[in-house]
């Protein structure tokens, strides 16, 4: 006969014995509903992703790539499993979680197969066209021994997240080697790609000898191009001159390089005769860039371009680092054709109200604000290119006003969001320029 205390006793051990093999699941979750990873049976085995890390940064890694001298650089990953079977072959995938597990055909480092614990890395071949496909899009590890597999995206033990890629900031690009890393991704992203398009300006057709205003202006889209010698070099030590981009578009364009259509019996207008503009013809919609952008660019704030009178002592220098420098010289440099559109979006360009053919409407000229920036009606204002940065009172007042007005533009926002567009990572562990998201 059994002691009752010794009754209890005993179905507590056997309780605690079976409790070994209980694997814990919600009661809020059926035990036939799948995980979050859809990978219940395997996690059920023990089979674990214990780290995947580039850098000793647990859940990032960099994709392979080139230094100046044109030799690969392997980006280290460091890999570790738990609970394999030593019996059964193990593989490592590195891709979105759908469709080819082979995306970044991730390699075992110094050796032919995988191991639960070793080092990997990403081919400099693998680098992507598109810069989305960096981050978390492609970054699921797939974990598999025999017929068993554990995704990085599945619960605890394992990360439950994907796996953040990035590229090696400032290597040539796999794709053009003649521009860099940065270069090539961040001109791809949606905040430059909306910054590169305008609204632009209507134009005029002519049906028979009369102009006939179009209903909505015609849009314009910038072209990109890099460069990076003499003053489009970066240089770390300051001290000399940096041009960080440029753009034809916004100087004078008047009357050989836009089409103009001229208007006959026109003996009354201000010339004795008057044209109107009919298409942007053989303007130069490109912007080129710097290398300086990848890096640091400097410009000075010279406040609110809409006030009438001393608006436009220079102000405080600021500066822009990485991804925000790059953006920023893509507003100014847009903002030169922004001028444009300022004055003649919706009225169309028309010789008539510009007499001195200087694309500033004479009205305008006249008002306290243009005069206060030296315009005189009647004067043809060049756009000066000679100028010095951080005194452009002594440009002239066409590029005097478009600086101002372009450095308002692209001192108005950092762009903080840019940050979820960096994929960049710098190899140098002192580096002032790393990756937003690194």
């Amino acid at each position: 006969m059994f002691h009752p205390f010794f009754k209890v006793v005993k179905k507590t051990y056997i309780a605690l014995v079976m409790l070994k093999n209980v694997h814990y699941i919600p009661a809020q979750i059926p035990e036939t509903t799948p995980l979050p990873g859809g990978n219940q049976v395997e996690c059920l085995s023990g089979l674990a992703i214990k780290n995947f890390s580039g850098h000793n940064n647990t859940w990032k890694v960099v994709v392979s790539g080139m230094d100046i001298e044109g030799n690969v650089v392997k980006e280290k990953i460091k890999y570790k499993a738990i609970g394999h079977d030593p019996n059964k072959i193990l593989t490592w995938k590195l891709f979105s979680g759908v469709g080819s597990e082979d995306y970044w055909d991730l390699k075992p480092l110094n050796s032919t197969t995988w191991n639960s614990t070793g080092e990997a890395y990403i081919p400099y071949e693998k680098h992507p066209a598109n810069n989305s496909d960096f981050g978390e899009a492609n970054g699921i590890v797939k974990l598999t021994s025999g017929s068993l597999s554990v995704l990085s995206t599945d619960p605890i033990p394992n990360p439950g997240k994907a796996i953040k890629v990035y590229f090696r900031k400032d290597d040539p690009n796999y794709f053009d080697k003649n521009v860099p890393n940065w270069f090539y991704y961040w001109s791809q992203s949606a905040e430059a790609k909306s910054l590169l398009t305008t609204e632009g300006i209507k134009m005029f057709k002519m049906t028979g000898d009369i102009p006939m205003l179009n209903a909505d202006p015609t849009q314009v889209t910038f072209s990109l191009g890099y460069l990076n010698t003499g003053t489009w070099k970066w240089n770390p030590n300051g001290g000399v001159k940096v041009t960080y981009g440029n753009t034809e578009a916004g100087e004078n364009w008047y009357p050989r390089v836009a089409q103009f259509g001229i208007v006959p019996n026109s003996n009354n207008s201000c010339n004795g005769f008057r044209k109107v503009m009919l298409g942007y013809g053989e303007i130069n919609f490109n912007i080129n860039i710097g290398e300086s952008c990848g890096y640091r660019v400097e410009t000075q704030d010279y406040g609110n371009i809409d006030s009438d009178i001393g608006h436009h002592s220079p102000g405080t220098t600021v500066q822009f680092i990485g991804i925000y420098g790059f953006t920023s010289v893509l507003k100014h440099e847009v903002g030169h054709f922004k001028v444009r559109e300022k004055f003649w979006k919706d009225t169309g360009y028309d010789s008539d109200l510009d007499c001195d053919h200087d694309l500033f409407p004479d009205a305008w000229e006249k008002s306290p604000q243009g005069v206060d920036f030296g315009f005189i009606a009647g004067n043809m204002e060049e756009y000066n290119g000679n100028y010095n940065s951080k005194n452009i009172t002594t440009a002239g007042p066409s590029a005097y006003y478009q600086e101002v007005f372009c450095r308002l533009i692209e001192t108005v926002s950092k762009n903080e969001e840019l940050k979820d567009l960096d994929w960049s990572y710098d190899p140098d562990p002192n580096s002032l320029f790393q990756g937003k998201n690194w």
